[in-house]
């Protein structure tokens, strides 16, 4: 038996345990490019929490183990702050985790409230327990993009989650999934990032259009599955406020109830990224907002 399946064995045999989560549980989200992945850098290098680190990767079937090892073995995490489209340096570096989320929700189909039977739900509740566990008994902070499509399922199979909605102006949101599909991608005609409920009617559309209708129906559907929720469950974070003052993203949980142990000094401001169309074609890309405010 080689290393990974013995190590997914360990923690399958872990999560027989009744684990209960006993500290706040916190999801990152908001719209792809909207400073989600800066956000959560931030809090996990700012505070003590529990989270999925680099190593899930290789290792999704044993996310907690795997992350409370790395986190012993390098210490607290140090971050520079940079990302490539999501994906952060470090071994201990925090990991939207994609494939162990998989694990309980489709890759790219919407989720409502009754998406998980009761034994997924109560595998993903020991999954993140025990991690928090395996940390010293933290809160768990987790940012995935994909969350977007899951807010009913996570809200019901964690009655006390919290959800941290990073707000950006979506004319930059657009500009820069435009230019993450004409850079990232070997076809710029190929759908990027998370896909909202409306895509089999966006797929064979103009690179504008699939952009304009992803913001839309992305925010739509985040703001529809939001609204029914408690108020005291969610909080809206300004993404240019947070990068003038990053500190604001915790004195705003702390205000919701969602206090989160500080360590170190409070960090510098972090550039506020801006975007103006480069050419006709990002123009018309934006004239495709309007609906959607600024």
């Amino acid at each position: 038996m080689n290393r990974t399946r013995w190590v997914a064995g360990v923690e399958r045999a872990l999560l027989a345990a009744p684990w209960q989560c006993r500290q706040p549980v916190l999801f990152i989200l908001g719209l792809p490019r909207s400073g989600t992945t800066l956000v959560s850098q931030a809090v996990v290098a700012r505070t003590r929490v529990a989270y999925f680190t680099h190593g899930v990767g290789r290792n999704p079937q044993a996310p907690a183990l795997v992350s409370a090892a790395q986190r012993l073995r390098h210490g607290a995490y140090v971050s520079d702050f940079a990302s490539v489209y999501g994906k952060v340096r470090g071994a201990n570096a925090p990991r939207e985790a994609g494939g162990v989320w998989m694990r309980f929700f489709p890759r790219d189909a919407y989720v409502g409230a009754d998406g998980l039977t009761p034994e997924a739900a109560v595998r993903l509740r020991r999954t993140i327990a025990a991690t928090q566990c395996l940390f010293g008994g933290l809160p768990f902070v987790n940012k995935n993009v994909k969350h977007l499509l899951r807010i009913p399922a996570l809200a019901g199979t964690f009655p006390h989650a919290h959800f941290l909605v990073v707000q950006r102006d979506p004319r930059d949101v657009a500009l820069s999934i435009w230019r993450a599909r004409h850079k990232e991608a070997s076809d710029p005609r190929a759908w990027w990032s998370v896909r909202p409920p409306e895509y089999p009617t966006l797929r064979h559309r103009s690179i504008a259009e699939q952009i304009a209708g992803q913001i839309v129906g992305l925010r739509e559907r985040m703001q529809r599955d939001l609204s029914e929720l408690a108020p005291e469950r969610v909080t809206w974070l300004d993404y240019d406020a947070f990068c003038e003052r990053p500190d604001v993203v915790l004195d705003s949980l702390d205000a919701a109830g969602v206090r989160l142990r500080r360590v170190g000094r409070p960090l510098p401001s972090f550039e506020q990224v801006r975007h103006t169309p480069r050419d006709a074609a990002e123009a018309e890309l934006l004239e495709r907002l309007p609906e959607i405010g600024r």
